[in-house]
């Protein structure tokens, strides 16, 4: 117990007059005691003693420890005296961790943009860049807490292929949380208490709300929370990043948060025994980190480049929720080439039977406006279906008829564009 370190303060032999501590006193006297051994850690935001977190009701009972031993001091003092203490020996571990294997002449480098590759066994250089630019994201937000990086790598793969596991070893147990909170205030602490917070729940994210909710979340860069031993709330800086798993095709509900994903499919299968070999993993996390760090300090952003971020985008595509008109629309256009060159999304969503049955009046005809939100999802199809649209309305004589339209054209099938 912390007060078994510290001195009596009784002032008579009888042990009945108590020595009255100012919060300074008990600054000093923690201080002069203890020295370093008594710590705030920064990422956890607990006092440490010895490297233990020392607990809330502890910390609260201090007062009367103190008063057992011969001192007197009030609840509110005895606890502001602990923080400031501690504080004057603030320590951040992941910082320091990095700064060590940074510094180690003995730890070579990992090659940082094949880390897929050699540690995840795929063999796509967009996957190379998303786990590059996360590593070094991460260091960021430890080096520069708040600082912009609003995406979340997801490993997605089929089930016991050690997905979790590989993202507990990168980051080290002690730095990750991957419970899932009731609550939105516990999660907001949770993720200001770790390193790297595992989205292990993305499967049963199952509507819109619950993924606009998400998105907003990955793209803040700070938070208003009651930390422990804290009296109110107050902002801090976000030091921590996030990252997932998934084992389905369609764990992506909100395609304007869908870039905020970087999806990484990992060829493994458990029944086949191939799995992440997480030993190599773990004999190399130190040389992952040093590389990373090494690229931060050289000035490297953690961002995809345009190119490889319009590859990732096109590639979530195939991680949404398929909406039923899907099946009925590709039909329909599969079935339309090379027969028309451009239609309308009524045409599209009435001819091809998505609205039950196929109500078929030929090209031209007036089919009923689509309601906006109708118009807005079977636009959102059409284009993951390769389709495009004209940027600006053109006005056309069909049977008779004058219309003015932004067209929409099949996908080009030719290679050589429209």
């Amino acid at each position: 117990m912390l007060v078994d370190q510290l001195p009596l303060g009784w002032i008579d032999d009888n042990e009945e007059d108590r020595f009255r501590l100012e919060i300074g006193d008990l600054v000093n006297l923690l201080s002069r005691q203890l020295g370093n051994r008594w710590r705030f850690n920064q990422l956890s935001k607990k006092i440490e003693l010895d490297g233990k977190p020392i607990p809330v009701f502890e910390l609260e009972n201090l007062y009367c420890h103190l008063s057992q031993r011969g001192f007197t001091i009030s609840k509110e003092k005895a606890i502001d005296a602990a923080k400031a203490a501690a504080m004057a020996h603030s320590f951040h571990p992941v910082v320091e961790y990095l700064d060590r294997v940074a510094s180690d002449e003995n730890i070579v480098p990992a090659e940082l943009d094949q880390l897929g590759s050699l540690f995840w066994d795929t063999q796509d250089p967009l996957y190379d860049a998303m786990i590059r630019k996360t590593v070094i994201g991460a260091v960021k937000r430890a080096y520069e807490p708040g600082c912009m990086f609003r995406t979340c790598l997801v490993f997605k793969g089929g089930q016991d292929i050690g997905k979790s596991t590989s993202i507990r070893v990168l980051a080290s147990p002690a730095w990750l949380t991957d419970t899932a909170q009731d609550k939105h205030e516990d999660f907001l602490l949770a993720i200001h208490g770790c390193w790297i917070y595992e989205l292990a729940e993305l499967d049963s994210i199952t509507s819109k709300k619950e993924a606009g909710a998400l998105k907003n979340d990955l793209s803040s860069p700070k938070d208003d929370i009651r930390v422990p031993y804290g009296r109110a709330h107050d902002t801090f800086a976000r030091q921590s990043i996030f990252a997932g798993t998934s084992n389905r095709d369609d764990f992506l509900r909100d395609e304007t948060g869908a870039s905020r994903f970087w999806v990484v499919e990992l060829p493994h299968n458990a029944d086949d025994g191939f799995v992440i070999d997480l030993d190599r993993l773990r004999a190399n996390r130190d040389a992952i980190w040093k590389s990373a760090v090494l690229a931060y300090r050289d000035g490297e952003e953690p961002r995809l480049s345009q190119e490889h971020q319009a590859e990732s985008n096109r590639r979530n595509l195939g991680f949404e929720l398929k909406h039923p008109w899907e099946d009925y629309l590709a039909d329909w256009l599969h079935n339309l080439l090379p027969h028309i060159k451009e239609f309308t999304a009524e045409e599209a969503l009435n001819m091809s039977g998505a609205l039950g049955s196929a109500y078929d009046m030929g090209w031209g005809h007036p089919y009923p406006a689509l309601p906006y939100k109708d118009s807005v999802e079977v636009g959102k199809i059409l284009r993951r279906l390769g389709c495009t649209q004209d940027k600006h309305p053109r006005r056309r004589t069909i049977l008779g008829q004058s219309k003015r339209r932004r067209w929409w054209h099949p996908p080009d099938t030719s290679g050589t564009g429209q």
